[in-house]
């Protein structure tokens, strides 16, 4: 029994060991009651546990500390950790948990220094970003640029973060960084970059002074996906960032595809302007408009480029084709500038009766000079005392008007306006200027010189004297004072003024101020511009030998201007005598003729030249294509008829004839008389015979016809053809036309034929009584001779040969009392005479003799004989005399001197 009882004890005192070792201590059950969430119990455990130890297990510390945090003690639970962290530094689980009650507690300082021991251990991204957002809060912003480095090198997949560190960068002008993180983002991240994240690298790219690869970057964009709103976005930003010639390096190649939008388009054309290709944007803004797809928004732009190619009138016609409202002001008057500049009042007054009342309210200035351009000098005057009263005017549009004033001579007026502008300090002295650029464009520069004598007296800077010196040089006057003082104040003188000065010295032919203003032109800035400038000076001063000396040192040409130069310069060289630039300006002239580029009218004007050196062959080509589009009146023509001389070759006359038989109505006729001309009347009669047009419907080609007719001598059928002219012809004024080509043929009946039917219009017709009453004097017909010339005389007041000839038929009809008066007409007018040829002379001498006084007529006939003493004529008439003032000696005398026995 006993032997039973023993083990049985054992078992039960083991097991009451073993269940005591299984129970729960203070420690166990604490963190029992904190998982149920009954905190008060588990902390009186905790402290209970603490007071049977010496020292405090891990386990619970950590526990405890996030009781004391729950019952508020945030300063137990702190001192709780710290203590536990100086005996564990590298337990992480109590820092982060630390870090956390040093937020609760308010405790920056330590947070921030606990931060820093986390992330020193081992890297952990919480503490980072925490760390991050604390030192952009304390400014301590080279510390957060070094956590984000640190923060991408351990976590590269969150792109966040990459964002922060490029924002960071770029607002602390670090712009290289920040472009070297975003392209490491773009290359880790592919398909990263979206369109606001692109936007964003082009900026860091402009901002880290690197242009070119943001165009670089930003061309591979648009390659790779090229959509018209992203192309605008981006010229934009390198338009504004950087300037218009890194947004064009960008937009300009895509000229064909910017069509397609229009904000995109008007981008490009702004900046195709600004770049100055107006070549290149106006073909394309033009062919746009004329096929009508073209946004209205940019017709302005359309005008503004034909108006900056001098293409004033299609600038005209596309801008009239919007409405007044339409067009921007600074277009409208542009285009009112561009009139007035060219002259041009056809447009002008379209321009005055398209824009709005409104806008002429506004610019009252303009509205003045344009209605001075329109020779409206009332309306003007109007505009002009508008203008007058108004405050708001800038400076430049009150020198404006005082320039209008003194060309609408209210010199007064405008000099007192002057005079009140000019010394103020506040006017700038480059306003005054810029009066002097307007008194060149308008041709006031005699009014400008009066001006600017006066302005120069009160003010002395460089440009009011300059604007003085612009007036001096374009009207010619006080040349020797301009001299001094440019000789002066050279050195003293911006490039530009010089410039300006230079060139209204070569465009008005003053030599002197020309070669000196070049010079120094190129004493300040040897560029090749201002040396090309010095060529044009010395050649402007008739020295083309020294204008050779500068351009041979510039060859070879660069551009259209400088061949032109070197041309002139050549035929400059050949005006002087200079013949040892034949080859060389035969192969210029060759050159320039047979550009592309050059027109026909250029063509002509150098084939004269091209004739003088030797290239007959070439010019001759140029006379011919011209003389065929320009037709037989032109001066090409007259050139080559000269070159053939009076008898062409054949080919020559083929080709006129070729030219005939093509010809419309209005050139034939030209046509056919240089055939006849050149001696070919009968190949101009046949195809004037193809052609003959019905009686008085073709007065000039009948014209032409008569004289192939004339040329040929066929006066029958030339007669036939006036005569049936004439029974057609309505007008006093074609008979006349008729009636001298009979005369100059010498057809007088045909003639009178015409004459007579001129009187069947008008019986006093001057020229037809005249020239039928001479026609019967000739002819003998006394009776018409009295009866025309006796209309006529009756009529109208007549010459001393009317009066003579109706004289001479009363006399010959033994009326020589009636001739009496005639004769003595006759007399009174021919003594009127400042000059008397022979002919005339004689004529007086015969009135003489026929009034009676044949002394003197006898003293007369003698001179008469002295002057030609073998005009037998004359003697046969001294005889006559003689024999009736029964010198009959004298008579044979002088008859046996005639041979007459």
């Amino acid at each position: 029994m006993i032997i039973y009882l023993i083990p049985v004890l054992f078992l039960i005192s083991f097991g009451v060991a073993l269940s005591i070792l299984v129970l729960p201590n203070d420690e166990v059950l604490a963190l029992m009651y904190m998982k149920d969430k009954e905190f008060d119990t588990a902390k009186a455990y905790f402290l209970s546990y603490m007071d049977k130890i010496d020292e405090m297990p891990d386990s619970a510390v950590l526990p405890l500390a996030k009781l004391h945090l729950q019952n508020g003690e945030v300063n137990k639970a702190v001192g709780l950790l710290e203590a536990f962290l100086k005996r564990k530094p590298d337990n992480m689980e109590a820092r982060r948990l630390l870090s956390t009650y040093y937020q609760y507690d308010q405790r920056p300082t330590e947070y921030l220094q606990n931060l820093e021991s986390i992330i020193a251990k081992s890297p952990d991204k919480d503490a980072y970003i925490k760390l991050s957002h604390l030192y952009n809060q304390h400014g301590q912003y080279e510390d957060q640029i070094r956590i984000l480095y640190e923060l991408i090198q351990y976590y590269p997949e969150d792109t966040a973060h990459y964002m922060d560190l490029i924002r960071i960068l770029a607002a602390h002008k670090r712009h290289d960084e920040s472009v070297e993180v975003m392209r490491k983002l773009s290359k880790e991240k592919k398909g990263f970059l979206k369109q606001p994240e692109r936007e964003m690298m082009l900026d860091l790219l402009m901002l880290a002074d690197q242009p070119r690869e943001a165009v670089r970057t930003a061309r591979s964009w648009l390659k790779e996906n090229y959509l018209p709103e992203w192309a605008l976005r981006y010229t934009d930003q390198l338009h504004y960032g950087v300037g218009y010639r890194t947004a064009w390096e960008l937009i300009g190649p895509y000229g064909d595809k910017v069509v397609a939008s229009p904000p995109l388009f008007a981008k490009w054309t702004e900046l195709a302007v600004a770049m100055g290709e107006v070549q290149l944007a106006y073909p394309l803004l033009y062919a746009q408009h004329e096929s009508g797809h073209l946004p209205t928004e940019l017709t302005p732009q359309l005008a503004e480029l034909a108006l900056l190619q001098n293409l004033v009138d299609e600038a005209f016609k596309v801008s009239l084709q919007l409405e007044p409202g339409e067009i921007p002001d600074w277009l409208a008057i542009n285009l009112v500038t561009a009139a007035m500049e060219n002259k041009r009042q056809d447009l002008a007054h379209k321009l005055n009766n398209h824009l709005s009342e409104a806008f002429f309210q506004q610019h009252p200035v303009l509205a003045a000079e344009l209605s001075l351009a329109l020779n409206s000098r009332r309306k003007a005057e109007v505009w002009a005392d508008k203008a007058l009263p108004r405050r708001d005017l800038s400076v430049d549009k009150q020198l404006r008007l005082a320039s209008l004033l003194m060309r609408l001579e209210r010199t007064e007026e405008a000099i007192s306006r002057i005079r009140k502008l000019a010394p103020d300090p506040s006017v700038p002295p480059w306003l005054l200027y810029d009066l002097a650029g307007f008194m060149l464009r308008t041709a006031s520069t005699e009014e400008g010189l009066k001006v600017f004598n006066e302005i120069k007296q009160k003010r002395k800077e460089n440009e009011v004297m300059t604007a003085w010196a612009l007036m001096a040089a374009h009207t010619g006057k006080q040349m020797d004072e301009l001299h001094a003082w440019f000789k002066r104040k050279r050195n003293h003188l911006t490039i530009n003024m010089i410039t300006d000065l230079t060139n209204v010295a070569i465009d008005r032919k003053r030599p002197k101020l020309a070669i000196n203003g070049a010079a120094r032109m190129v004493a300040m800035n040897p560029i090749r511009q201002n040396r090309l400038t010095l060529a044009r000076a010395f050649l402007s001063a008739e020295q083309p030998q020294k204008a050779n000396i500068t351009m041979r040192r510039l060859l070879p040409v660069q551009d259209k201007q400088e061949h032109q130069l070197y041309g002139d310069i050549l035929m400059g060289l050949w005006a002087t005598g200079d013949r040892s630039v034949r080859k060389e300006l035969q192969a210029y002239l060759k050159q320039r003729m047979d550009s592309p580029d050059a027109d026909e009218a250029s063509k002509l004007s150098l084939s004269y030249m091209a004739m003088e050196v030797g290239n007959r062959k070439q010019a001759l080509e140029v006379f011919t294509r011209a003389a065929e589009s320009e037709g037989p009146a032109s001066n090409a023509m007259q050139t080559l008829r000269y070159l053939w001389g009076p008898r062409p070759e054949l080919e020559s006359i083929e080709w006129m004839v070729a030219q005939a038989e093509k010809a419309d109505k209005k050139q034939l006729p030209g046509w056919l008389l240089h055939l006849v001309e050149s001696g070919a009347p009968r190949r101009a009669l046949a195809i004037a015979k193809a052609r003959k047009p019905a009686p008085g419907t073709d007065p000039k080609l009948i014209d032409a016809y008569l004289r192939i007719l004339a040329a040929l001598n066929k006066k029958q059928r030339m007669g036939e053809i006036i005569r049936g002219e004439a029974n057609v012809t309505k007008t006093a004024s074609a008979l006349h036309d008729l009636a001298k080509r009979a005369e100059e043929e010498g057809l007088p009946q045909d003639a009178g034929y015409c004459y007579r039917l001129v009187l069947d219009i008008n019986a006093d017709d001057h020229r037809a009584l005249e020239r039928l009453g001479y026609m019967a004097f000739f002819a003998g017909e006394w009776e018409y001779v009295e009866e025309y010339l006796g209309r006529f005389l009756a009529k109208y007041d007549g010459s001393y040969e009317t009066n003579f000839y109706l004289a001479e038929v009363f006399r010959s009809t033994d009326r020589l009392e009636e001739a009496k008066p005639y004769y003595q007409v006759a007399l009174d007018k021919i003594d009127q005479l400042k000059k008397k040829p022979f002919p005339i002379r004689l004529t007086r001498t015969r009135i003489m003799e026929r009034l009676g006084h044949r002394r003197l007529a006898r003293k007369q006939y003698e001179v008469l004989i002295a002057e030609q003493p073998d005009n037998q004529f004359l003697r046969a008439d001294y005889v006559e005399l003689l024999l009736a003032m029964n010198k009959n000696k004298e008579a044979q005398n002088v008859m046996r001197e005639m041979g007459i026995r």
